[in-house]
């Protein structure tokens, strides 16, 4: 086990005496860490000297238990000394304690030995090496040499990392910044922004607050930075604030700011800070919010999507507004509500994904991965809430002492007016009852019909009687949705656009075979497959590291069709390898039933019992048949 971490070793015995599969957020629970580093450290796990041992699935993580793969490994007792030990430790005692520390005082002070820890530090040199950093042992003497602004960007991820990005805990930070007070630091940080009539969302509290600490820590410990050619106007409200701030915190810290240390913290606060007025006399900044407006919704009518209201699009506009600012200025949100956005609903965040592009034309910005999620965010709440077109069609048959028929139906027809459609009422059972044009039916005679769907409730119609009838609805729903999108994909498929063992092996050769057929065929205009290269490389089509879906940024393709490709040896796909691609050409046209079209694609794919038919089929007449 000596090639794990410590967290990455416990992963693997947490999964070890599992008996089912655990999902991602039971495991960040035992892990005490976020989604995103249980999924990362599946994937490191899985490119190891064990090769893909943890298996995932739609009920969650698991080990590969095949016969002939020995676990034995895993159950073996960890020593103190390489069990107490991992990345962060070192990197906390390298940057923050010391300027530099001699390898045998690290060995004793971690209790490792020198092979242990020469291990350990070449794994730390690794992620260094992510950071444009190198770490130098001279006469045994280790330090961490490069760029200071990429020692803080390394320090601020460090801590997101461990903390989460839950600042809100003081006693989290207190390791990192014994002599600094957290509480205090956020006092003056938000008297200063309030004093200029201006205010900072929760989202951006946290970001910035800690930014600033690790700034704070870095002058106080005499770490300066060579600050690049910095331009913030020294009369912007940014830099006000800036100075206000500094003046607080060297008064109470007795530390001195220079006027470069002043503009580096007034780029911190750029696009992280709103006003707190609603107009503003300034004519290019009205100009900004009506233009970002008119990409918005140019976007929502590009995919047929309507908005809740018009203060879910001003809110929304302002968002852009500062991320655009952010992105000019590299600063960027830590926010981990939105982490799976993009498993959660594809869909969204495809539309993220467009936006983020014309953003990044129109204004030449970059937007990370990050920023992508919070769009997604704002967009899905912006979104009229669907309960989809599907109603399940209900006979009702009770008696009608005391009126209950009646009464059953105004309850019934109240609590589930967008699920349930009561197509009729019997008071006894017809001797030639069917239930050929009925989904379900609802009764509080006992009966028995052979083939039909049947619920028993009481005439009384109690807590008990609505929850199993909600719990019948949504799985008759459920029932509906996967025929209904297994009926939809079926349109379209072609036989000759589908393909199997092409001897394929890399993302770029399967994009280029696939999208030069589409534009061969003519489905597709020339240019076609560079704009699918320029989608994948805005965020990757691949899911759940099992299949991928490439298309065009551009949803302008002659016909809707899905070129398929299936390579039993895989291909290999941002480091993962996937048995099938589906890459989907959409004309315009068809752009309102993009959202259902992408979304079944996903949904049917997750199910790994269709996806191993999917691949063994070994024509096209097999693979249409998993559809049936």
């Amino acid at each position: 086990m000596d090639d794990f971490t410590l967290r990455q070793t416990k992963l693997l015995q947490i999964l070890d005496k599992a008996e089912l599969p655990l999902s991602g957020k039971q495991l960040s629970e035992q892990l005490s860490v976020s989604l995103r580093t249980v999924q990362n450290e599946v994937k490191a796990v899985n490119q190891g000297p064990l090769g893909k041992i943890i298996l995932s699935n739609n009920y969650g993580y698991c080990l590969d238990r095949t016969p002939g793969r020995d676990l034995s490994v895993l159950r073996e007792p960890l020593s103190c000394t390489e069990s107490d030990i991992d990345l962060t430790t070192l990197l906390k005692l390298l940057i923050l304690d010391h300027t530099s520390i001699h390898f045998d005082a690290l060995a004793d002070q971690l209790y490792l030995s020198s092979s242990t820890l020469t291990r350990r530090l070449g794994k730390l040199e690794e992620l260094l090496k992510q950071y444009q950093l190198t770490l130098n042992r001279k006469k045994n003497l280790l330090s961490i040499q490069g760029n200071e602004n990429n020692k803080r960007q390394l320090i601020y991820d460090m801590i997101v990392r461990e903390t989460n990005a839950n600042f809100h805990s003081p006693e989290k930070l207190r390791k990192y910044f014994a002599n600094l007070n957290f509480v205090r630091i956020q006092e003056i940080v938000i008297a200063a922004v309030q004093s200029r009539n201006y205010y900072l969302e929760p989202c951006h509290t946290s970001n910035l607050i800690i930014n600033l600490m690790v700034t704070l820590s870095r002058i106080r410990n005499h770490f300066p930075m060579e600050y690049p050619e910095l331009s913030m106007p020294a009369d912007s409200t940014e830099y006000l604030i800036a100075q206000d701030i500094c003046g607080q915190l060297g008064e109470h810290w007795s530390i001195s700011f220079q006027e470069e240390d002043i503009a580096f913290i007034a780029i911190l606060i750029t696009g992280q800070i709103k006003s707190s007025f609603q107009q503003t006399d300034l004519e290019d900044r009205e100009h900004l919010l009506f233009f970002i407006q008119k990409i918005i919704l140019e976007t929502f009518s590009y995919y047929a999507l309507e908005f809740q209201n018009e203060t879910f699009l001003a809110n929304f506009v302002h968002h852009i507004m500062a991320l655009i600012q952010r992105a000019r200025n590299h600063q960027y949100v830590t926010n981990l509500v939105s982490e799976n956005v993009r498993e959660l609903n594809p869909f969204i965040y495809d539309v993220s994904v467009h936006l983020a592009h014309i953003l990044e034309k129109e204004f030449q910005i970059s937007v990370i991965q990050e920023e992508i999620n919070l769009l997604s965010i704002y967009i899905g709440l912006m979104l009229h809430p669907s309960f989809g077109k599907d109603q399940v069609r209900a006979l009702l048959i009770c008696d009608e002492y005391h009126h209950i028929a009646e009464y059953l139906t105004q309850r019934l027809s109240h609590d589930f007016s967008a699920k349930l459609q009561i197509v009729d009422v019997l008071t006894h059972i017809p001797g030639n009852l069917s239930a050929q044009n009925v989904d379900l039916i609802l009764h509080t005679i006992p009966l028995h019909i052979l083939g039909a769907r049947t619920l028993l409730i009481s005439p009384f119609y109690q807590k008990s009687d609505f929850l199993a009838v909600e719990n019948t609805l949504n799985q008759l729903l459920l029932e509906h949705q996967h025929l209904r999108r297994r009926s939809l994909l079926l349109t379209y498929f072609d036989p000759a656009l589908f393909f199997r063992n092409q001897g394929l092996r890399t993302k770029e050769e399967a994009i280029r075979f696939l999208g030069n057929h589409l534009e061969n065929m003519g489905i597709c205009q020339k240019g076609f497959t560079e704009s699918v290269f320029r989608r994948e490389s805005l965020s990757s089509t691949c899911f759940f590291e099992s299949f991928a879906i490439p298309h065009a940024i551009e949803l302008n393709a002659k016909l809707t069709l899905f070129c398929i490709l299936i390579e039993e040896e895989g291909i290999l796909w941002d480091d993962v390898k996937i048995p099938c691609v589906f890459m989907i050409a959409v004309r315009q046209a068809d752009n309102p039933a993009f959202s259902e079209i992408y979304s079944s694609t996903i949904d049917f794919l997750c199910d790994k019992t269709a996806l191993n038919q999917l691949t063994a089929a070994e024509n096209f007449s097999a693979f249409i048949h998993c559809f049936e």
